[in-house]
């Protein structure tokens, strides 16, 4: 049955099913979210609008309502520099908490303290350098809090503890193209709130300089970037089919980066992006599925690709810069966003 649409808040809707409506209810709702709605006896609640908010819920869940949650990190950005080949952005954090893990993350109403994580900012070389990303919370106590920490950068100018090095992050930025210069770590992967099965991020990846310079691809959650495929990201991580089936309404399709439901990067999130390079001929080097931008070309005779940013909503890296001189920039990382699932009994 389609689904009803009952309002709206900042271009999207709350819908419910009709026949859940019909029955006399959808069951637990949800306040704060940007998009609420129902699939028969399922709710999904979305935020993907970036910043502090609060959130409730009309009463508390038990381990019956099967309730799942997914926070990802904003993206790092692309690096720059102003010849050669920078390296990609990391994804955000990555953490999806399953069904059947006691749920005492949203035992009660609320309301809860969360936040959605900003992707990073592209910073030009010999500038003082951009924002660097935002996390993704979700707080539910007075200590207690999962935190999906902001992507990587890859390697720009005056970064701690050297321009050439890829930043560490929820999955760390790809290296410069130059010999010596490493990628960042992830500070993901195994650490916070709640079992290290729960998160996830990877290393970003090397640069090379033989025979063409590619900067390192940004790591992904659930690969670092290609240390054989040089400047390529890493790939994203995918949930499960019953959290994000493919009935998902325009408003939720919109939220999450616009990926159509039949591609197959719907389930994908935080993936890295791709490392500029400068080839010939040019051939951009891909950013991971799940929202990793691809990395800029800087070709013979100005032929140029630009980088792509990460995707909104997927916390992905964003694509390394090429030959900045030559006009082939980086690219911004992207937004992150939360999603809770649950069942109505």
């Amino acid at each position: 049955m389609a689904p009803i649409f009952t309002g709206s808040k900042f271009g999207f809707g709350r819908v419910e099913d009709a026949a859940a409506a019909a029955a006399g209810g959808p069951g637990i709702t949800a306040t704060g979210f940007d998009v609420t709605f129902n699939i028969g006896d399922k709710s999904w609640a979305i935020r993907s609008t970036t910043g502090p908010a609060s959130v409730s819920f009309s009463s508390g869940f038990t381990s019956a309502n099967n309730v799942e949650i997914l926070l990802v990190g904003g993206g790092g950005a692309g690096g720059s520099n102003d010849w050669g080949a920078a390296g990609g952005g990391g994804a955000g954090g990555f953490i999806f908490v399953p069904s059947g893990s006691g749920h005492t993350i949203i035992s009660t109403a609320g309301p809860y303290d969360i936040g959605v994580g900003v992707g990073g900012v592209y910073s030009n070389p010999n500038q003082t350098p951009s924002p660097i990303g935002s996390p993704t919370f979700f707080s539910y106590g007075a200590s207690s809090a999962l935190t999906a920490i902001r992507g990587g950068s890859g390697p720009y100018p005056n970064a701690p503890p050297s321009a050439p090095w890829g930043q560490p992050g929820g999955s760390g930025g790809g290296s410069q193209f130059s010999p010596g210069s490493t990628f960042g770590s992830t500070t993901q992967a195994g650490s916070g709130d709640g079992p290290p099965t729960w998160m996830f991020g990877n290393n970003g990846g090397p640069g090379g300089s033989s025979p063409d310079l590619y900067g390192g691809g940004g790591g992904g959650a659930d690969g670092a970037g290609s240390v054989t495929s040089f400047g390529v990201g890493g790939e994203g991580k995918a949930v499960p089919t019953p959290f994000m089936p493919t009935g998902f309404p325009a408003p939720a399709i919109s939220a999450l980066g616009g990926i159509p439901t039949s591609s197959p990067a719907w389930r994908y999130f935080a993936g890295g992006g791709g490392g500029g390079s400068r080839l010939s001929p040019p051939n951009f080097r891909p950013g991971g599925i799940g929202g990793g931008g691809n990395g800029g070309t800087a070709g013979p005779g100005a032929n140029n690709v630009a980088a792509t940013i990460g995707i909104n909503g997927r916390g992905g890296g964003g694509g390394g810069s090429a030959e900045q001189s030559g006009g082939v920039r980086g690219a911004n990382g992207g937004n992150g966003i939360i999603i809770v699932h649950w069942t109505n009994i």
